[in-house]
């Protein structure tokens, strides 16, 4: 499984980019868990600015 980056156009914060990981608790299962964390020092800076 392949880590993708997602971008997404915040109406205040502009352009946000996030790396995003799946995890899922079993071969058979469907349930899974999807981490985003930023992918670029500007979208944690920004992040941190909107959620002060």
């Amino acid at each position: 499984m392949r880590n993708l980056t997602k971008r997404v156009r915040h109406p205040e914060a502009g352009l946000l980019s996030f790396d995003s990981t799946h995890m899922w608790f079993g071969r058979r299962s469907e349930t899974r868990l999807t981490t985003f964390v930023p992918a670029d020092d500007e979208t944690e800076r920004k992040l941190r600015l909107h959620n002060a």
